[in-house]
């Protein structure tokens, strides 16, 4: 069952290598095969090895938890890195237009849509 796991126990870093081997260590202690516990049964090693099995689910889960986190705020940031720039093409819209250049060079030199520096235009009208 463990050997199930091995990629990603090798995908560990350090201290999460660490984290796992005091782990393993301590449940091997408590989960030694044929010792018993609480209602006097035994445990084998086909309960040791689900319980390392979980362990390693349990990390596996975490890393892809992070990765997912880390994934949405990549995303977070390139949205926010869009929104600036179409925030810097208004302004600068705003500008060309100030300078009394018409619609068309305004648009091409703002890389904005003619309707949408259309809009601006009539914004700053009102």
């Amino acid at each position: 069952m463990v050997k199930k796991y091995e990629g990603d126990i090798k995908q560990l870093d350090e201290e999460e290598l660490r984290i796992y081997g005091l782990a393993v260590e301590i449940l091997g202690k408590l989960l030694a095969p044929g010792e018993t516990y609480g209602d006097g049964n035994a445990i084998n090693t086909e309960t040791f090895e689900g319980v390392t099995g979980m362990l390693s689910d349990l990390i596996a889960n975490e890393k892809k938890r992070e990765r997912e986190i880390r994934k949405r705020e990549m995303e977070i940031r390139k949205q926010e890195r869009e929104q600036g720039r179409e925030q810097e093409r208004v302004e600068t819209a705003k500008r060309f237009l100030g300078m009394g250049l018409t619609v068309e060079q305004v648009a091409e030199g703002s890389c904005l849509p003619i309707d949408e520096v259309e809009k601006i235009l009539n914004g700053l009208k009102q």
